[in-house]
C-alpha cells in the first residue's frame, strides 16, 4: 500500500463544524505542547506574586493569581465595551451558555482570574482586527529567583476554540516576543461535540528553556497572553468568534531532575487509523512516539513499549539516552494484524531507568479495533457528537479510505444522529482521488448508492445504503466515501478524531474535520441484490459533473417504455424525455444539461414498475 500525501483546499465554514487545517493528511495523536494535570500549584495563593528565594528543581519560584490586577498590563486594541478584550474578575460570563463555558474557571487557587471575550456571536457584535494581548507588568528576574534557565511556565486554563488564535508568548526585553505555545491544534469546538471544551481546569506546562538559554539577560522575563482571530484577514464577524479563554495560577516553575515528556504520538496504517478492519484488509500498524527530556539529567535508556492483548505481541523501542532539552523519536516493530475476527486491545507504555518526577506527562492511551467479516470503518464508534450534510450548503461529508487488497464494494453503513430532519433524503457517493490534484477537480465520482429517507427508527442506528451494481476498488486509488443530502438537514454521528474530512461541492474544495463522521465501507457480497435489477440496472450517468450534456446510460430485461425526469432541488421539474418501446439491452438518453442552472438535480429513470434515482451535478 502506498503511503498517500495529497493536498486539500481549506475553506471557511464559520458557525459549523468544520475548522481551517493544514494542507496534508496529519499524524494523529499531535498537540503543540502536552497538556498535563499537575500539583504544584496546590501549594500557592498569594496576593501578589510569589518572586521568593531560589529553590530547587521542580519548585515554583514565581507566580500569580489574578488578585491584583496591577500585576497586569492590557492592550485590548481599544476596546472598551466589558465584552471586549482581557479583565480580571470572579465571573466567567461570556456569549454562551454551551458545555458550562460561562463558568468560571475552577482554578486551584480559586477567586479572581483573566478572561478573554470579543463580543456575542448571536447578535454579531465581535471586534474586527484586533489583537488583544495581557502581559505581566514587572519583569521577572529569572536569574535571581530560579538561578538557571531551565525552567518551565505554567498556567491553568479553560475555554474552548472557534475561529480564535489563543497563544503565549515570552520576552526578555519587554518589545520582541516569541510565542511558546498555541492552542491552535485544538479540536473546534461546533456547539455538539463537548469532549473539544478544554477540561475546567486545565493546567498547561511548557518548557521555556530553549528560549531562555541563549537570552542575554534573564532578569527581565515578561509572558504576554495573546489574542486575535486564526483568520484575520476576513472581515466578517463570526471569522473574530471566540467562546472565551480563561486563565489563572500563572508559575515559573523550575525542571524536575528526571522527566521524559511525550511531545507527540502515532498510530496506524500508511498515515489512517482504522477501528474496524475486515479480513479481506488486514495489514500491519505501525507505532512511534516523539519524547523530549524535560528534566535537568540525562534519561537513560527511554523505552516506548506497545502490547496486543495482555502480551501476545510485544514490542520495543529503544535508544541508548536523551540530552536535557533533547528530543528523540521510538518506534516498536509493525504489529501484523491477525487475519481472525476478533477485538485486540493496545496498550502502550513510556520508561526509562530513573524514577520519573513527573509521570502525569508520559501517559499513553490505550485503544483497541476490531476485525470484521464486512466493515471498513475509520471511526471508533464513541457516538460523541455530529456533523450535519445540508442540501442548502451543499456539504458533503465523510471519509477517506486506502486499501491492502482489491476488494469489491457493495454498501455503505451511516448512522445518522437523532436531531436528523425525519422524511430528509439522503445517499452515498464514492469518489477517488485525482493523481496530482489541487484544490479543485479533486475528486473523480465513481459511484452512488440509492437514495434513502430519513425514518425515525433510523436515527441513532446503523443504516446500510446499497449500490446498485457492486463496486470495484484496488489498491492504487484513495477514496472518498460521503453522504449527501437532497432534502433537508442530515446529522451524522461521529466517533473519534481520527480525521474525516468535508466537501464542498459547488467549489471542489476538501476540508479536514476534526471528528469522524461515521460513515463505513460495506464488502458484504449478500447486499445489492434487488428487484429492480430483474428490470431496470446499470444505471449510470456521465460525465457527472456535466456543463453542455449528460448521457443516462441503462439496461433492460425487457423491452418497456422508459421516461427520465429530472428535478432540481425545490422538486421542480426541469426535464422530461419518454421514449417507447424501449429494447431489451443497454440503452442510453442524452440529456441537454446547456440549458439547466448550476446546482445539483435528481434523475428519476422509469421502466413499467422500475424505478431508480440518480444524482447529477451541473456547472
Amino acid at each position: 500500500m502506498k503511503k498517500i500525501i495529497f493536498s486539500l483546499g481549506c475553506f471557511l465554514a464559520v458557525g459549523a463544524s468544520y475548522a481551517q487545517v493544514n494542507n496534508t493528511k496529519a499524524n494523529a495523536d499531535q498537540t503543540p505542547h502536552k497538556l498535563v494535570v499537575n500539583s504544584e500549584l496546590d501549594n500557592y495563593k498569594a496576593s501578589a506574586p510569589n518572586n521568593g528565594a531560589q529553590k530547587a528543581l521542580g519548585q515554583v519560584v514565581w507566580s500569580d493569581n489574578f488578585s491584583t490586577a496591577a500585576n497586569w498590563t492590557f492592550d485590548n486594541n481599544g476596546q472598551t465595551a466589558a465584552d471586549r478584550g482581557w479583565s480580571i474578575g470572579t465571573s466567567g460570563t461570556v456569549w454562551t451558555t454551551m458545555a458550562g463555558l460561562s463558568n468560571p474557571i475552577n482554578s486551584t487557587s480559586g477567586g479572581s482570574f483573566a478572561k478573554l471575550q470579543n463580543g456575542n456571536y448571536g447578535t454579531n457584535t465581535q471586534a474586527i482586527g484586533v489583537v488583544y494581548t495581557m502581559t505581566n507588568t514587572t519583569p521577572i528576574n529569572v536569574t535571581s529567583l530560579a538561578g538557571t534557565s531551565q525552567v518551565n511556565l505554567k498556567f491553568e486554563q479553560f475555554g474552548a476554540l472557534f475561529n480564535d488564535a489563543q497563544e503565549v508568548q515570552i520576552s526578555t526585553d519587554g518589545t520582541t516576543y516569541t510565542t511558546v505555545f498555541s492552542n491552535a491544534g485544538r479540536a473546534v469546538f461546533n456547539g455538539t461535540n463537548p469532549t473539544a471544551v478544554y477540561t475546567n481546569p486545565e493546567v498547561i506546562t511548557v518548557d521555556i528553556s530553549t528560549y531562555l538559554e541563549s537570552a542575554p539577560d534573564l532578569n527581565t522575563v515578561f509572558v504576554r497572553f495573546r489574542w486575535t482571530s486564526r483568520i484575520p484577514t476576513n472581515t466578517t464577524p463570526n471569522a473574530w468568534t471566540t467562546f472565551g479563554w480563561k486563565i489563572d495560577d500563572v508559575a515559573i516553575v523550575t525542571k524536575n531532575d528526571n522527566d521524559i515528556q511525550i511531545a507527540s504520538s502515532y498510530w496506524g496504517t500508511e498515515n489512517l487509523k482504522y477501528y474496524q478492519i475486515p479480513t479481506t484488509q488486514v495489514s500491519t500498524v505501525d507505532f512511534s512516539v516523539n519524547v523530549k527530556n524535560a528534566g535537568g539529567n540525562a534519561l537513560i535508556n527511554p523505552t516506548f513499549t506497545v502490547e496486543s492483548n495482555g502480551g501476545v505481541w510485544s514490542e520495543s523501542g529503544t535508544v541508548a539516552s536523551i540530552a536535557p532539552n533533547g528530543t528523540d523519536s521510538l518506534f516498536t516493530t509493525a504489529y501484523s494484524v491477525p487475519n481472525t475476527v476478533g477485538t485486540y486491545n493496545i496498550t502502550r507504555a513510556l520508561v526509562h531507568d530513573s524514577i520519573d518526577d513527573d509521570p502525569t506527562n508520559n501517559q499513553l492511551s490505550g485503544f483497541s479495533f476490531a476485525v470484521t467479516d464486512h466493515i471498513f470503518a475509520r471511526d471508533n464508534d464513541a457516538r460523541d457528537g455530529y456533523t450535519f450534510v445540508n442540501d442548502s450548503t451543499q456539504y458533503e461529508v465523510g471519509n477517506y479510505f486506502e486499501l491492502a487488497q482489491n476488494q469489491t464494494l457493495y454498501g455503505v453503513d451511516v448512522v445518522l444522529h437523532s436531531n436528523s430532519d425525519v422524511n430528509a433524503e439522503f445517499y452515498a457517493v464514492l469518489y477517488k482521488e485525482v493523481a496530482g490534484a489541487t484544490y479543485t477537480d479533486a475528486m473523480n465520482f465513481i459511484a452512488e448508492t440509492d437514495i434513502a429517507q430519513v425514518t425515525t427508527s433510523m436515527l441513532g442506528q446503523v443504516t446500510t445504503l446499497e449500490f446498485p451494481n457492486p463496486v470495484s476498488l484496488n489498491t492504487t486509488d484513495v477514496y472518498y466515501l460521503v453522504v449527501v443530502s437532497t432534502d433537508g438537514l442530515l446529522n451524522i454521528a461521529t466517533g473519534g478524531s481520527s480525521e474525516g474530512f468535508s466537501y464542498l461541492w459547488n467549489n471542489n474544495t476538501l476540508g479536514l474535520q476534526n471528528l469522524t463522521p461515521i460513515i463505513r465501507m460495506n464488502f458484504d457480497p449478500t447486499l445489492g441484490l434487488k428487484t429492480n435489477d430483474e428490470v431496470l440496472n446499470g444505471v449510470s450517468i456521465f460525465p457527472n459533473p456535466a456543463t453542455e450534456k449528460a448521457t443516462v446510460e441503462f439496461n433492460l430485461a425487457n423491452a418497456s417504455n422508459v421516461s427520465v425526469e429530472v428535478t432540481d432541488i425545490t422538486g421542480k421539474v426541469v426535464e422530461t424525455i419518454s421514449l417507447s418501446n424501449v429494447a431489451a439491452g443497454a440503452n442510453k438518453a442524452d440529456l441537454n444539461t446547456a440549458g439547466y442552472a448550476s446546482g445539483m438535480y435528481s434523475v428519476v429513470i422509469k421502466s413499467n414498475d422500475a424505478s431508480v434515482t440518480r444524482k447529477l451535478v451541473v456547472r
